[in-house]
């Protein structure tokens, strides 16, 4: 349907963010917390290479959980977005909705909405019919 972003940059990614990680903490603590060895961690990292399938869903699962849904380039939070609003018959207006509603919610608690949801309204057609419901 939508296509993820490249698969390497992806990795490249959660790469730069478990080395961060690691600088902040310690290579076992985040070897702990990615539920993995600390040498299977350290290979990941330093590796170009395609990792087996289970390294590849324990470090997304890690860098979705840790670093957050401000760490998805916006392409990819508006497939995840697309995803929850994909069978009406114009899953970006959807997209548009969302968004228009976390605006409201962040709004109402007195509060500037993340910095994602304007990255995200970049990538997602505007609709004119519609219009921004602020």
């Amino acid at each position: 349907m939508y296509p993820m972003q490249n698969e390497t940059s992806d990795l490249d990614r959660i790469r730069d963010a478990l080395r961060e990680a690691i600088a902040r903490t310690t290579l076992r603590a985040v070897a702990l917390r990615v539920g993995m060895s600390p040498t299977g961690l350290q290979e990941f990292v330093g590796s170009r290479s395609r990792p087996y399938g289970k390294t590849c869903e324990k470090v997304r699962a890690w860098f979705y959980r840790e670093a957050g849904f401000s760490s998805i380039a916006p392409d990819d939070a508006a497939v995840l977005l697309r995803r929850l609003v994909g069978t009406l018959p114009q899953p970006d207006r959807g997209v548009a909705r969302l968004l228009d509603c976390v605006e409201g919610a962040y709004r109402e608690a007195g509060m500037f909405s993340p910095e994602w949801v304007t990255r995200v309204r970049q990538v997602v057609p505007p609709h004119p019919a519609e219009g921004h419901v602020p």
